[in-house]
C-alpha cells in the first residue's frame, strides 16, 4: 500500500488555509490547488510498503517520538518552491517549534533508515502544500496575492501524534486514511 507518515491539520487551519487558495484560485493561475481535507504536515514519504512492513513502520515511529513532547506550530505566510522562472509548489509556511519538528523529522528518517526505508537526499523543509504550478498564466497575478500575503497566520497546530497514512490515489484526488497514530 501507499503510504506517508504526517502530522494533521487541525481543521480550523484547512478552513483558513482552504479560503487562502480561492482567492489565489480567482487569479486564474494554472495550479492543482491541494483539496483542504487532505492537508497535512508531511515528515517522510515511503511509497509502496507491503502488509509486512507496516509493523516495521509503526516500531520506527514509535521509536522516534520517545522522550518527544507535543509542538506548538504556527501556520504563517505563504510562498512557492522554485525559481522565479519555474515554480512548482505554493506552500504554508511554519513558525513555532520548528527546531523541535526538524528534530523530530530526523529522529524519524533515522529510525526509517535503520529499519531499511530508504529517505529523501534533501533536507526537510517543513511547509503544508497547498497546490502544485503546472503552468505560467497569470503567475504574476497569483505572486501578487502570495506576496502580501507573507505574514498571514492561518491558525495554530498542536501537533500531539505523528501519523501513518494509506494514500489510494483516485481520478478525484487521492484519498489519505490514517491507520496509526504514534503521540509525542
Amino acid at each position: 500500500m501507499r503510504t506517508f507518515i504526517a502530522i494533521e491539520i487541525d481543521s480550523s487551519v484547512r478552513a483558513q488555509l482552504a479560503a487562502f487558495q480561492r482567492r489565489l484560485r480567482a487569479t486564474g493561475a494554472q495550479v492543482r490547488w491541494t483539496r483542504p481535507e487532505t492537508m497535512h504536515l508531511t515528515l517522510a514519504f515511503l511509497g509502496e510498503v507491503p502488509d509486512p512492513g507496516l509493523e516495521i513502520v509503526r516500531a520506527a515511529m514509535e521509536l522516534s517520538v520517545e522522550d518527544s513532547h507535543a509542538l506548538h506550530l504556527e501556520v504563517e505566510g505563504i510562498g512557492t518552491f522554485g525559481s522565479s522562472r519555474s515554480r512548482r509548489i505554493v506552500w504554508a509556511d511554519l513558525r513555532g517549534d520548528v527546531a523541535g519538528l526538524q528534530a523530530l523529522q530526523s529522529r524519524l528518517a533515522e529510525a526509517l533508515l535503520a529499519a531499511g526505508f530508504e529517505t529523501e537526499d534533501r533536507p526537510f523543509s517543513p511547509h503544508i502544500t497547498l497546490g502544485r504550478i503546472h503552468g505560467r498564466r497569470n503567475m504574476d497575478a497569483m505572486m501578487k496575492r502570495i506576496d502580501n500575503a507573507k505574514d498571514h497566520t492561518f491558525g495554530s497546530i498542536e501537533a500531539t501524534a505523528i501519523t501513518l497514512f494509506k494514500s489510494e490515489l483516485r481520478p478525484a484526488g487521492a484519498l489519505h486514511t490514517p491507520i496509526y497514530h504514534a503521540h509525542l
